[in-house]
């Protein structure tokens, strides 16, 4: 049997399903300037380049969790039903076109035409009325295309960037490195934000500094500094602890100790941020499906970027150090690639300046049954072993073993549950410290600071981890998916933000950091910059002693960032772990010495500090034999 071809049934054909070449459309967002969690009214303009005929669907991504986390702080969801509630999407179309807004989960805008034909030239337009987000950025919305008949979306993004900025002030910091010496000039920094932590648009007035023995100075901002300065050449004129006074009109202002060194000591406290996430890096990042995996690797479509996260680090919050860990799962949309894990290395390179600002490559190890464990090199070169393919953490392990450049396993707890196995398999050599502070000690409710320090029989804690054997330091860091790493509770509106890592180091380089996360000589804080020194027979913390018959003799210095509410000692000895309470509340430093004439067997001590304010530091533990 023979068919003929029959043209004006194939026209019909081609004409029902839409189906010939075509050039993708043009997508123009406006405003191009919007203010963060301000209402605003964004327009998405479609504008064709070749003919959309009926049942072809135009969408727009909007950068909210589609998780379900943090809403408040990301775009509100958007709507078609209630025209007067937040969200609200409708169309506008030109008058020979029949079409009508789509939603899906809150995330997605957009449009799909019923009746006629959009022409070459023609334009839809899809509004959306609602609160913008929080985080202040350049965003470049993601558009995607179907045509009627066809199953496959083309992605393709706007024609240009719309730029969320911060809200009016709401306080200011004042940052100085924790430890100088007299003669040796300084910076120090100056960052008003908003109360999300962004820094704080449209700012235009002073803020004063005075430090005894260095001097009074006044910075009057204007829109070149956006909304930061940094003040050099300071040099201070005599040792000691020394407290910078800081005012600015209307606003509070935070501001931390620094101690003043005669000669340059052996150490100096360094801090940093071992964690935080932006889906992929920099770039241009694809579509992210509703349902992916955590909805790209920042949990709200990979909108975050890796080179502006470094920015908010090292300018606005003052870190020392710093290191994205990109999440290593590749299976479903936003995963992490090998070209990505090169251009974060890339980008660890470029923002790497000794003495200054230091970065780390690292990577996140997501598995949720074994614990989720940042990954650090110190050089280059390392590789992302993903979750799918390295099951366990013994597989984890053995990896990292065949490779010939140094590397460390940190892991964060997330949960405070009794399967939690974070601590199932110990490995002296490669997880030497673990995050006992971030944004996840508040997942379970109203944050408690010391969730996963306490509970000897909870398989959380670290208290259990060292009762088990294992030798490990403890440090805080943020888990930022914002785009904002080192942002603390210090922002009135800041609810589940992280904590920080502090290292005891030579030099703010990437061998002296690395020296002093391997040799435990790190602490932890919920953000605040507090100072804090534990030595026990003279040996800082984080080391193993063989103590001799002389008894354990503690040497304790914190200087906080407010009036201290309790600092204690701890000792973990024969499965029981014991407190002493120092003489310091209503102080806001203190220096102590304690003999402990008791010890008959192994123990370890650390430090811990609560002030007024709720913030805390916990000392990596002493282990003596």
């Amino acid at each position: 049997m023979h068919v003929l071809f029959n043209p004006v049934l194939a026209s019909l054909a081609t004409a029902s399903l839409d189906l010939a070449p075509f050039e993708p459309p043009t997508l123009g967002v406006h405003p191009s300037l919007v203010v963060s969690r301000e209402a605003t009214e964004l327009r998405f303009e479609f504008e064709a380049h070749t003919p959309l005929r009926a049942g072809a669907e135009l969408h727009a991504q909007l950068p909210i969790s589609i998780q379900g986390e943090n809403l408040d702080d990301m775009w509100e969801a958007a709507q078609t039903a209630d025209s007067l509630g937040g969200g609200y999407v409708w169309v506008d179309a030109p008058a020979h076109i029949a079409a009508h807004g789509v939603t899906d989960s809150g995330w997605l805008v957009g449009v799909t035409i019923a009746e006629g034909t959009l022409r070459r030239g023609e334009t839809l337009t899809v509004h959306y009325r609602g609160r913008a987000q929080a985080a202040a950025m350049p965003l470049r919305f993601r558009g995607r295309l179907r045509r009627v008949g066809s199953r496959q979306w083309f992605t393709f993004e706007a024609s240009s960037e719309t730029r969320v900025v911060g809200a009016g002030a709401a306080f200011a910091q004042v940052v100085t490195p924790a430890d100088v010496v007299l003669g040796e000039p300084f910076a120090l920094i100056i960052a008003v934000m908003d109360p999300f932590g962004n820094p704080a648009w449209g700012y235009r007035d002073a803020v004063t500094v005075d430090i005894a023995g260095i001097g009074e100075f006044t910075h009057l901002f204007c829109a070149a500094d956006s909304a930061r300065a940094q003040i050099e050449g300071l040099v201070a004129g005599e040792p000691g602890l020394l407290r910078p006074v800081a005012r600015a009109p209307g606003l509070p202002v935070r501001t931390a100790p620094l101690l003043a060194h005669e000669s340059p000591p052996l150490r100096r406290r360094f801090f940093g941020d071992t964690h935080f996430h932006t889906g992929r890096g920099a770039g241009y990042q694809g579509w992210v499906r509703p349902g992916s995996w955590v909805s790209g690797g920042d949990h709200r479509g990979n909108y975050s970027r890796q080179p502006l996260a470094y920015a908010y680090a090292r300018d606005m919050a003052g870190l020392d150090w710093a290191s994205a860990s990109e999440h290593d799962v590749t299976e479903f949309d936003g995963g992490f690639s090998e070209a990505d894990w090169e251009a974060s290395q890339d980008l660890a390179d470029e923002l790497y300046e000794p003495g200054v600002f230091t970065t780390f490559y690292a990577w996140e190890w997501t598995h949720w049954e074994e614990g989720h464990r940042v990954v650090y090199y110190r050089d280059r070169g390392g590789a992302v072993f993903h979750r799918p393919e390295f099951t366990t953490v013994t597989a984890l392990y053995e990896a990292l073993e065949t490779l010939s450049i140094p590397s460390l396993v940190i892991p964060h707890v997330m949960n405070a549950e009794a399967d939690n196995r974070i601590w199932s398999v110990p490995h002296q050599g490669l997880q030497r410290v673990g995050e006992l502070y971030s944004h996840h000690n508040d997942d379970d409710g109203p944050e408690i600071a010391d969730l996963f320090e306490l509970g000897v029989d909870d398989s959380w804690s670290y208290r259990y981890a060292w009762s088990l054997g294992h030798r490990i330091g403890v440090i805080g860091s943020s888990d930022d998916h914002f785009g904002m790493p080192g942002r603390d509770g210090f922002a009135p509106d800041s609810e589940g933000s992280g904590g920080l890592a502090v290292a005891l180091a030579t030099e703010n380089t990437r061998e002296a950091i690395w020296e002093a996360l391997d040799a435990r000589r790190v602490y932890a804080t919920t953000g605040a910059r507090i100072l804090l020194d534990l030595r026990v027979n003279r040996e800082p913390m984080g080391s193993a002693i063989v103590r001799g018959p002389a008894p354990a003799e503690i040497r304790v210095a914190v200087a906080g960032t407010a009036p201290l509410d309790r600092v204690e000692i701890v000792r973990g000895h024969e499965g029981r772990y014991e407190t002493l309470n120092l003489p310091a509340q209503g102080r806001i430093d203190l220096e102590h010495r304690v003999v402990d004439h008791s010890l008959t067997s192994p123990a370890l001590y650390y430090l811990r500090v609560l002030q007024s304010d709720g913030e805390m530091a916990w000392s990596s533990p002493v282990w003596v034999q």
